[in-house]
């Protein structure tokens, strides 16, 4: 599946501090429109979590507004879906494209918002694959017949290591928003693995960091004794959701930082 490495793949080196950095950076020099579309799609994505009843705030009260119905979990899921790849799309056309929030909004670039859904699924159903493919082989009863035990280890794990690399390398798939060729896994697999610890120490600050930021809203919100619930509940659920889709704008300066890096010769 992957060739031996080129000279040009193992000269890339990814600046640690830098790659660090440009998401802020770059939010920086957008931060009214950051702040705007954030905020607008936070909003909506609150808005009908709270009225279909599936709220962030129901995991934790047992409030009759709250719903446990199939039909609520979808609809929540399916806008929040929407709502991500949204987001994604039009925060793209923002930070690469030039536009302002109010272009970004009317822009009429609905195949990009499709693509952007379809990457946002893909990169949970990934995540889904793995964890599935871990506890399952935890959880799974022993056979007698060797051969049968073998084949399912085998096979399982080696769908949760196909799944990782495709985490691991999904700047590719990011190239779609780009509108340029996803083929080009052998072109970013040695370049990732050789920068292996400055990319798990970039997920590990900025989920720390984000990890964070929800640990105080969270408890901010719950413990307060002052505020109405309906207070509670209505900023609670924003913030959430404003933190949510920071973090997706965050995933995609991260991309498209590194899809600068590893196809420099494409620029």
């Amino acid at each position: 599946m992957f060739e031996q490495k080129t000279e040009d793949e193992k000269g890339i080196s990814i600046p640690f501090a830098v790659g660090l950095a440009h998401p802020v950076m770059e939010i920086r020099k957008h931060f009214r429109d950051f702040l705007l579309l954030t905020g607008l799609v936070s909003f909506i994505c609150s808005v009908v979590s709270l009225i279909v009843g599936h709220s962030f705030f129901c995991g934790v009260l047992n409030e009759s507004f709250c719903s446990t119905g199939v039909v609520s979990f979808a609809v929540s899921s399916l806008v929040m879906l929407w709502g991500l790849g949204f987001y994604v799309s039009r925060w793209t056309g923002i930070v690469f494209e030039g536009f302002d929030f109010v272009q970004a909004i009317k822009c009429q670039c609905f195949k990009r918002d499709l693509k952007a859904m379809f990457l946002v699924f893909l990169y949970f159903s990934l995540w889904a694959v793995v964890f599935w493919g871990v506890y399952f082989l935890n959880m799974r009863q022993p056979v007698s017949d060797w051969r049968e035990e073998l084949a399912v280890f085998i096979g399982v794990s080696a769908v949760i290591i196909f799944a990782v690399i495709l985490l691991m390398n999904f700047v590719i798939f990011f190239r779609l928003l780009q509108y340029k060729s996803i083929m080009v896994l052998k072109q970013t697999f040695w370049p990732i693995f050789d920068n292996i610890f400055k990319l798990s120490s970039w997920f590990l600050i900025y989920f720390l960091i984000f990890f964070s930021l929800l640990r105080v809203v969270f408890f901010y919100f719950v413990s307060n004794t002052y505020l109405p619930i309906w207070i509670k509940l209505i900023g609670m659920e924003f913030f959430l959701d404003f933190i949510i889709f920071t973090i997706a704008a965050f995933f995609v300066l991260h991309f498209n930082y590194l899809s600068a890096r590893l196809f420099a010769e494409e620029e």
